[in-house]
């Protein structure tokens, strides 16, 4: 099937749990009914729109709760790092190294954007940044990590 816009998918909150299965099996049925001649009508035209249909929809319902969405990822994360942590008192000294910046820096793919779709922001900004970029990276994560607060 082809796409219809320009965004990546996969990197919109939710789409793992729940778009992803309908969409390999939409594509599936859709390799069928293009390999039975695209019949407008039957049993294999009937399954083609409703695992299509069922697809759309679960796009439509990532959409509808992206903030949802993107807030539990956010708490599942926070209980992980306070999972490591006893009570309200946390002794992990959970901090974020430069060398793991620049590590994580080296895995990223050139050209990918942040999945908005609007930002012109492209992962090619970080991996030509300097070693002050990743050094301010470094503090933001630690701050973020340590102060359980993430800035919009």
């Amino acid at each position: 099937m082809p796409r219809a816009g320009e965004c990546d998918n996969e990197n919109r909150a939710g789409y793992n749990e729940y778009v992803f299965e309908c969409r390999q099996q939409a594509l599936f049925w859709h390799n069928i009914w293009r390999a039975n001649g695209s019949p407008r009508h039957g049993v294999i035209a009937d399954i083609r729109r409703n695992t299509r249909a069922g697809y759309h929809y679960t796009l439509r319902y990532i959409d509808r709760n992206k903030n949802r969405l993107q807030a539990d990822k956010v708490k599942d994360i926070e209980s992980q790092i306070r999972s490591s942590c006893e009570g309200d008192a946390c002794h992990s000294g959970h901090s974020i190294t430069l060398e793991s910046v620049k590590e994580a820096v080296l895995t990223l793919k050139s050209g990918e954007n942040d999945g908005t779709c609007t930002s012109s922001c492209t992962s090619d900004h970080i991996i030509s940044g300097t070693e002050r970029l990743y050094l301010n990276m470094a503090l933001l994560f630690t701050c973020m990590l340590k102060h359980g607060f993430v800035p919009k």
